[in-house]
């Protein structure tokens, strides 16, 4: 079940979603970046319209008290591409949140004094089964990972976005004991290590430590696993050298690996501005695939509406910034 979770991108809650609206889902760091706290707590009340939230722990620059009960009422970062035939602006809390569902938020203050989730499918990682379906990447890709191990990542992450303090040397080496195993693959004996190192390579991407680069490389070949490579990728954001940009460089020239890994390897070359490189990178994007990435994923899903850039576009892109 746990890998069904990761490989079908199924939803938390299996409740059928049966709207014509469809959005464009944001990316982790741009959520946690936009919040105002990052929350632990249990639903008490819940509709279509809000919910409300009895909050166990909080953590941002200004501390919501425990015990106190907050209403989600809006979202704060939607964008949609299509719209029901009704044209209504409709909430969705109750198709994906329960009333005594336990649960992590990212959530932002509004104006009437209430509280915003970025999308009806964001910001929201869900206790089920005594683990934490976790999104460090983007809300297509979820793990599975103990509360644990997503308090001591995800506040990390969080206050690094905020400048808040952290332990630097205890998340460097969760970080580095992971990356340091084999790649993991999605069988039922290494699933764990999998999730494991997914968010040991994604906290790497979010916060930039400087630890050990050639610990990525086995990922990043791993074919035998996409995701591995879609991590690695980005984590290769966090070291700035000529050897990691040509590893970029050399998965992006690649006729046999697919637009989105190398869209997320363009990604992260365009982070670390290889000015040097701009050449050699004007050469690949005049044969650059021109078709644009998706998730993919089921139609009726309405994250359908995620924009992507195809591996051309974004390549020039880039050339415009360096």
């Amino acid at each position: 079940m746990k890998k069904v979770i990761f490989l079908a991108v199924v939803l938390t809650l299996t409740k059928t979603f049966s709207y014509s609206t469809t959005w464009n889902e944001p990316w982790q760091d741009s959520i946690i970046i936009k919040s105002d706290y990052f929350v632990y707590g249990k639903i008490v009340e819940c509709d279509k319209k809000n919910f409300k939230l009895k909050v166990i722990r909080a953590y941002g620059n200004e501390i919501l008290k425990p015990e106190k009960s907050i209403v989600i009422e809006s979202y704060f970062d939607l964008h949609c591409s299509s719209w029901s035939s009704a044209g209504a602006y409709e909430l969705w809390f109750s198709t994906y949140l329960e009333k005594g569902l336990e649960v992590y938020l990212f959530i932002k203050k509004n104006k009437k004094g209430n509280f915003s989730l970025p999308t009806p499918t964001s910001g929201y990682a869900p206790v089920v089964k005594g683990n934490v379906v976790a999104t460090y990447r983007h809300s297509y890709h979820r793990a599975i990972v103990t509360p644990e191990i997503y308090e001591k990542t995800m506040l990390a992450i969080f206050n690094h976005y905020h400048q808040i303090e952290y332990d630097k040397e205890s998340i460097t080496t969760f970080i580095e004991e992971q990356l340091s195993k084999k790649p993991a693959s999605f069988n039922d004996d290494e699933i764990n290590t999998f999730f494991l190192q997914h968010v040991a390579m994604e906290s790497l991407f979010h916060l930039q430590l400087q630890s050990k680069y050639e610990l990525l490389i086995p990922f990043l070949h791993d074919t035998s696993n996409i995701h591995n490579q879609i991590s690695a990728a980005r984590a290769l954001v966090a070291f700035n050298t000529n050897a990691c940009k040509q590893e970029l460089l050399k998965m992006i020239k690649d006729t046999s690996v697919i637009d989105f890994l190398k869209l997320m390897c363009v990604m992260s070359l365009a982070r670390l501005l290889p000015l040097e490189l701009k050449e050699e990178i004007a050469l690949i994007a005049e044969n650059a695939s021109d078709e644009y990435v998706s998730f993919g994923g089921d139609l009726m899903d309405p994250r359908i509406g995620t924009m992507l850039p195809s591996v051309k576009h974004a390549l020039q892109e880039l050339l415009l910034k360096i």
